[in-house]
């Protein structure tokens, strides 16, 4: 055991002088691409990601988990195994994009709102890549296919619910809880805090900001390695051997180079996606398969998010990839269908890069809206959950008198 700790202890030291080494001689590749991740965390990232943490933080504060937690009960608690409360980090996290879910799951297991179990079979399906991405970013920015945007993101979100329901029974409670009318009364029992909304909101900005340089630091990072794996020829080594492979079922040589990038980063493999010159099926699977992937660079993210907590991450990594395969599926069978619809590509406006693309206008206000919007969907759905509940009070009624 101990010679093997410090075999593990030599190999590191060696990757680690072979990584400084690359930087050095590849120096100028790896000062582009580290701008290249500063850019697109301060233009995109930021922007698009900082009013969900923060009004994410507020709604935690002001009591909105513990109602949610009582009127949606009856509607996760069927579908997935989760409690109510678990509505709160999938609306956030389908409408922001990685790693907001990740980070609310994070918060109800520290908060001892969900078990460790249910916490791990939560986060399965509640980190997703936003809409402001997929459709804006990927779609428009790499595609230049608006409608494959919507495409891309039925298949996401319908991916990621399939994949919740799979880990709905993912180590299923070895104790009784109870029936859905008792974990409302557990719900009712649970008592928000009462702090200053100044030292809340103080509180609120402080963690996304610490948050969102995190989320920085891992995107620099990994465009850094992404750049000294192609620079080095480790992803065209790769990419040859896997194509060699998969020759025989006619998949292009590019797209199994951008699921390679997609690998390690999402931006780089849908980027690579969206550029390649094979078919549109081909570019648009590949991309499904990515997006619910996410890549190293998001599971980083993720591991030091939930590093506070006893939350594993051995489930989260399961249902990713399981996400990207259903994704990948779904979005080729919608596109043999429907392939005249979404095969209309439009001009190319922005050469110079999706980037360019935006403004941090249009992304902090576009962000805005889709946070509207999760606002909406909480709303509707705990109007849903209450006429649930009524409807299962009042036959328990009826049950008594008969």
């Amino acid at each position: 055991m101990i010679r093997m700790f410090k075999v593990k202890k030599v190999l590191l030291v060696m990757l680690l002088l072979i990584f400084i080494a690359c930087l050095v001689i590849f120096s100028g590749k790896t000062i582009e691409a580290a701008n290249n991740g500063i850019r697109l965390w301060l233009n995109i990232v930021f922007p698009s990601l900082f009013p969900f943490l923060v009004a994410s933080s507020l709604l935690s504060k002001s009591g909105i988990i513990k109602k949610l937690g009582k009127l949606l009960e009856p509607v996760m608690r069927p579908f997935f195994n989760v409690p109510g409360c678990g509505s709160f980090p999938l609306a956030m996290g389908i409408t922001s994009g990685y790693p907001v879910g990740a980070k609310l799951t994070a918060e109800l297991r520290e908060e001892n709102y969900i078990s460790k179990e249910e916490a791990e079979r939560l986060l399965t399906f509640t980190n997703n890549s936003g809409p402001l991405f997929i459709i804006g970013a990927v779609a428009v920015g790499m595609f230049r296919n608006h409608k494959l945007g919507f495409l891309l993101l039925a298949s996401h979100i319908l991916a990621g619910i399939t994949v919740g329901m799979i880990f709905k029974h993912y180590k299923g409670e070895k104790k009784n809880n109870g029936s859905v009318m008792n974990k409302v009364k557990q719900w009712n029992a649970k008592k928000p805090g009462t702090e200053n909304f100044g030292k809340i909101l103080g509180e609120a900005v402080k963690n996304a900001v610490t948050t969102l340089l995190q989320i920085g630091g891992y995107i620099i990072f990994f465009s850094v390695l992404i750049c000294l794996l192609n620079e080095t020829g480790i992803i065209s080594g790769l990419t040859w051997i896997f194509y060699r492979l998969l020759n025989c079922y006619g998949i292009d040589k590019s797209i199994i180079e951008s699921i390679l990038n997609g690998f390690f980063e999402i931006t780089a493999g849908t980027s690579l996606a969206g550029s390649s010159g094979s078919g549109l099926i081909q570019r648009a699977t590949a991309a499904a398969f990515i997006l619910g992937w996410a890549g190293l660079s998001v599971h980083s993210q993720v591991a030091g998010i939930i590093s506070s907590t006893d939350i594993s991450l051995r489930p989260y990594l399961k249902g990713k990839f399981l996400q990207g395969v259903i994704a990948a599926v779904y979005t080729y069978i919608m596109l043999k269908l429907f392939y005249p619809v979404f095969n209309n590509e439009m001009p190319v406006f922005y050469e110079s890069g999706f980037m360019d693309a935006f403004s941090l206008q249009e992304v902090f206000v576009t962000s805005l809206m889709y946070l509207g919007f999760s606002l909406m969907i909480l709303l509707v759905s705990s109007l849903a959950g209450k006429m649930l509940i009524k409807k299962i009070q009042s036959g328990q009624k009826a049950a008594k008198k008969a």
